[in-house]
Parts: structure tokens; C-alpha cells; sequence
């Protein structure tokens, strides 16, 4: 049974990403939406919604994002606006439906420890933190998926996070013994 998972980066230049798990349990990236580079993000977004959840099971994993600490008016700002978008997105595809949408939401600190991405707290100043968090997320949806390896994050908008917040699910659901090999092989 083929099985959807769509994670979604809420963040001004986040994104999202379909990871299809195949009957013969084969993990495929299927599409990327952009929210970066797309002018009618939110569209496409409801389209993707629409024609990847409407047979078979599926999971739409939406980061629950906040303000943090040093987050300037601005910033904040961006946050809401994007993720009030993204959850009038999934009402209206919501509305259109029979059965309701599966939707689960995930920290940003727990999707992380789920699929052993490293901390980083060796690094003091936050600004090199969040890049060295940023490297590693790129690395690790990019030894996953090697589709991804030719994706541009400051042209086309950080995608990396859509990928593993979906792949988290994935690795959630099913038994961690799937994993072995993959895990082995990403870097650490």
C-alpha cells in the first residue's frame, strides 16, 4: 500500500515536501513546493494537498512554529502570516473533503531528535548555531534524497526542513530495523 507523508516548513523561505513510502517500502520524493520562489505558493500547496491525499493514507506533518526569544517584530510577523496561510490552506482542502485531513504537528525540537540530527550546542553564538543546524539538515536530506543535490537554498528557498520533518514521520511509523541501513550511511 503506497503511503503519503507531507511535511511542511512553515518559515518564510520553508516549504513542502511529499515523501511517498511504495508497496515494496521504498521512500521516494515525489514533489517540492517552495514558498520561497512560488508566487502562488499557497495554491500550489492546495493543489499538492488535493492530489496526494485524496487516495490512500497519508500525514501532512506541520512544524508548530513560535516566536522565540530575539525574534524581532518582524520576524514574528513573517512566522504568522505564513502559518496562518498554511492553516487556511489546509481548512480549505479540509472543506472539500469527505474524510478529514490527517494532520499532526511536531516541535521543532522533536522532529530533529527523532531521525539523530546532532544538536550543536557546541556552538555558542546563536547565529552559527542556526547555520550549522542549516548545513546539517541540507546534508542529511540531501544523503536521503540525492535528488536534492542539486537544489540551490538561497535561490529557490530551504527545503531540507520540509523533507526530514516528513521523513520523521516515516521513521516514527515504521520499525527503526527499515532504517538500519539508511541511517548507517547518513553523516552524523
Amino acid at each position: 500500500m503506497i503511503e503519503q507523508f507531507i511535511g511542511i516548513d512553515p518559515g518564510q523561505d520553508g516549504g513542502a515536501a511529499v515523501l511517498e513510502k511504495t508497496a515494496s517500502k521504498e521512500l521516494i520524493l515525489r514533489r517540492t513546493v517552495s514558498f520561497k520562489t512560488s508566487r502562488n505558493w499557497a495554491h500550489e500547496l492546495l493543489t499538492v494537498i488535493d492530489d496526494y491525499t485524496m487516495y490512500g493514507p497519508h500525514k501532512i506533518v506541520l512544524e508548530r512554529v513560535h516566536s522565540m526569544t530575539g525574534n524581532g517584530a518582524k520576524s514574528s510577523w513573517s512566522f504568522a502570516e505564513n502559518n496562518g496561510a498554511i492553516k487556511a490552506v489546509l481548512q480549505i482542502a479540509n472543506a472539500q473533503r469527505v474524510e478529514p485531513l490527517n494532520i499532526v504537528y511536531v516541535e521543532p525540537t522533536d522532529w530533529p531528535l527523532i531521525i539523530g540530527l546532532p544538536k550543536h550546542r557546541s556552538v555558542v553564538d546563536p547565529r552559527k548555531r542556526r547555520e550549522a543546524r542549516r548545513v546539517s539538515q541540507e546534508q542529511w536530506a540531501k544523503a536521503l534524497f540525492p535528488g536534492l543535490a542539486t537544489w540551490n537554498a538561497k535561490e529557490e528557498g530551504d527545503i531540507y526542513a520540509a523533507v526530514l520533518i516528513a521523513f520523521s514521520q516515516y521513521r516514527r511509523q515504521f520499525s527503526q530495523a527499515e532504517n538500519i541501513e539508511l541511517a548507517s550511511s547518513l553523516p552524523h
